[in-house]
């Protein structure tokens, strides 16, 4: 490992991973605490750690996705409407696109 990198090796995390399945792991984290709490995102500093031993932060990343949502594809949106989150069912309706 390079000088100046953190790594498991020397007790720092997992390099954070992009693209390749995070949308699908804060979908898995919305599923999930709304299972445990009844509610999407619970509180902000609430994590839930899944099976993969992933922490993800579902209101945080809940956030993050509002914020970036003209990013996000109709597939993206379908899902996360398909959890009721309003702004997501809200792109869902005709005429609106992002």
């Amino acid at each position: 490992m390079k000088k100046g990198t953190t790594g498991p090796q020397d007790g720092g995390k997992e390099p954070r991973q992009s693209g390749s399945g995070a949308f699908e792991r804060g979908v898995s984290a919305l599923v999930q605490c709304k299972a445990h709490t009844g509610s999407l995102a619970g509180p902000r500093a609430h994590v839930e750690r899944l099976e993969d031993e992933t922490e993800v932060g579902p209101g945080v990343w809940l956030a993050n996705q509002q914020q970036r949502r003209d990013r996000l594809d109709q597939a993206q949106f379908a899902a996360l409407a398909e959890l009721s989150v309003d702004w997501a069912q809200q792109n869902q309706q005709p005429g609106n696109h992002p």
